[in-house]
């Protein structure tokens, strides 16, 4: 059969793929609608040229797509396999990478300002937008009635497919074990805590620990797992993945726990401490309100800082940046009094002329109100650069489980980022490579 002959269709067929077009459907703008009405039209006799000017989609995509369901028939237009095992992305090139994070940070954007915002030209955005629709990491939605013209075309919004990755997060703290799933757009898909004892030995918990990640991956959608991240309080040897000395954890010294976890979850496993995880889930999830420098202040089992500065997280020569702890004044807890940690937060901002906090993590789902307080008032009261820049001083945007979040967060930035911003060490191999 010629290439442009239009895909025969069967009564069955045409139903499902009449449901799955339905423009009133639970997906109507989603990837499975459009290419249910790409094939829909082609059967019809329209011209691939025609269906892209009708769908607001590329006359590749509009061939692409008819020919898929020539060739394999509905089968042919699932992304994802039957079985549910994971798949594996594609590792992004440079150029795809800047036009992941332009479209990441804005949330949706047409192709001209994916051009203009990373001095690609505008044919090889059309080339790299194609190939990404194609594997599945972007679609195009629907336009807006205002986005049109005058007589022009509207405008096509590209956005990520916050399906097309998952990817696991464990975070280990003194009493609790913390796991989840989350997808592109670190939305937690499942969740699971356990308490545990400190006296525990670390082989029991590493198991507990596995148990559960296996269990929440199996119980989630069936889609790519791109790698597991996990957060642990520092300090660490990140080139050999082992957790150092962390306070109040004795049973987890020296433990080798990023090779013991690759080992038994069968995934390339990022390693961060817990303050550098949370920021880069800030980074990620908080897309362009977190692009500039910021410090994070993140209270858990202790206190500790994660920087994003110039472009990206800082983890300083050997991946432990951040002991915030030593700039906060002498405190007779665990958790510093919200005056002493303005004080801290005071001196680093000074240090670094910041004009970003974020406050997070744990320690910090009661009281919040009085720790933003007063790290405001003294930061825009008594910094050194007050009169020319205010300090903003905010909540994070990840509610609960900032460290298990951000340690997900670590394996998307790996792998999607531009590369001066990807997490340089990891277990079995990059999730990039």
């Amino acid at each position: 059969m010629p290439a442009s002959a239009p895909p025969p269709l069967d009564a069955s067929d045409r139903d499902e793929l009449r449901r799955r077009a339905d423009p009133d459907g639970p997906d109507a703008a989603g990837p499975a609608a459009v290419r249910a009405r790409i094939v829909l039209l082609a059967a019809e006799g329209m011209p691939a040229v025609r269906i892209a000017e009708e769908l607001g989609v590329t006359r590749q995509t509009a061939a692409h797509w008819a020919g898929r369901y020539r060739a394999g028939g509905l089968a042919a237009l699932d992304d994802r396999p039957r079985s549910g095992r994971p798949r594996s992305l594609p590792a992004p090139s440079p150029n795809q990478s800047a036009v992941i994070e332009a479209i990441r940070l804005a949330g949706e954007l047409g192709r001209v300002e994916i051009a203009e915002r990373t001095g690609l030209t505008p044919q090889s955005v059309s080339r790299i937008v194609r190939r990404l629709i194609d594997d599945g990491l972007v679609l195009e939605t629907r336009p807006a009635p205002s986005a049109a013209t005058g007589a022009g075309k509207p405008r096509t919004p590209l956005r990520l497919r916050p399906d097309a990755g998952r990817a696991l997060g464990l975070h280990i703290d003194p009493d609790l074990l913390t796991a989840v799933v989350t997808d592109l757009e670190g939305r937690v898909l499942r969740r699971s805590h356990r308490a545990v004892s400190r006296r525990q030995p670390s082989a029991e918990l590493v198991e507990t620990l596995a148990a559960e990640a296996r269990a929440l991956l199996e119980a989630s959608d069936p889609g790519p797992v791109l790698g597991a991240g996990i957060a642990v309080p520092g300090p660490v040897d990140p080139s050999a993945g082992v957790v150092l000395d962390p306070p109040l954890m004795r049973t987890w010294r020296d433990v080798p726990i990023r090779r013991l976890l690759t080992e038994r979850l069968g995934l390339p496993v990022v390693m961060e401490k817990d303050a550098t995880a949370a920021t880069i889930g800030e980074h990620w999830i908080g897309k362009g309100a977190r692009d500039a420098d910021f410090a994070y202040l993140y209270l858990g089992a202790g206190v500790g800082a994660g920087l994003f500065l110039g472009g990206d997280v800082h983890r300083g020569l050997t991946a432990n940046a951040g002991e915030f702890g030593r700039l906060v004044p002498d405190s007779d807890s665990d958790l510093p009094r919200p005056r002493q940690l303005a004080r801290g937060a005071l001196a680093l901002v000074d240090l670094l002329d910041l004009d970003l906090v974020v406050l997070g993590g744990p320690a910090l789902q009661h009281g919040y109100a009085d720790y933003l307080a007063e790290v405001d008032r003294t930061l825009n009261t008594q910094a050194v650069a007050r009169r020319i820049r205010p300090v903003r001083v905010e909540r994070s945007v990840v509610e609960t489980e900032a460290a298990a979040v951000g340690a997900a967060s670590t394996v998307f930035h790996a792998a999607f980022a531009p590369r001066s911003r990807r997490a340089p060490r990891t277990g079995r191999g990059d999730p990039r490579e």
